[in-house]
């Protein structure tokens, strides 16, 4: 999705470092989120490997394996969602793992983003 990759470039272009997966509060919200995303489709870990191009899959839902940034991609393009959602804490409803200038950030991307 042109969404996620243009999320990606930003966060870049302003030394966002995307070591969030050694967090282990963030790395667990992202294994949750993507097992529940995968459930809501009815997806298979076979089917989201084979949709994602990541084999993968069963491993990184384990936390075996960390996957790099555009594996993260291609897992949310394949779930038809932007990143930013496999790292959110939809039980308190809020992003986690941010200060804020980078809230203020992804509030800027996601104005842009929904411009295109």
């Amino acid at each position: 999705m042109v969404k996620n990759r243009l999320f990606v470039v930003f966060l870049s272009h302003y030394s966002f470092s995307f070591r969030i997966m050694k967090n282990e509060h963030l790395k667990s919200l992202f294994i949750k989120n993507l097992k529940v995303f995968r459930g809501e489709r009815h997806y298979t870990q076979e089917v989201l490997s084979e949709l994602s191009g990541v084999s993968g899959i069963p491993d990184i839902e384990c936390g075996r394996t960390t996957p790099n940034l555009n594996t993260m991609i291609k897992i949310a393009d394949a779930l038809n969602v932007d990143l930013w959602q496999l790292f959110y804490d939809w039980d308190s409803a809020r992003p986690v793992g941010f200060d804020s200038s980078e809230v203020q950030l992804k509030y800027y991307i996601k104005k842009l983003i929904d411009r295109l």
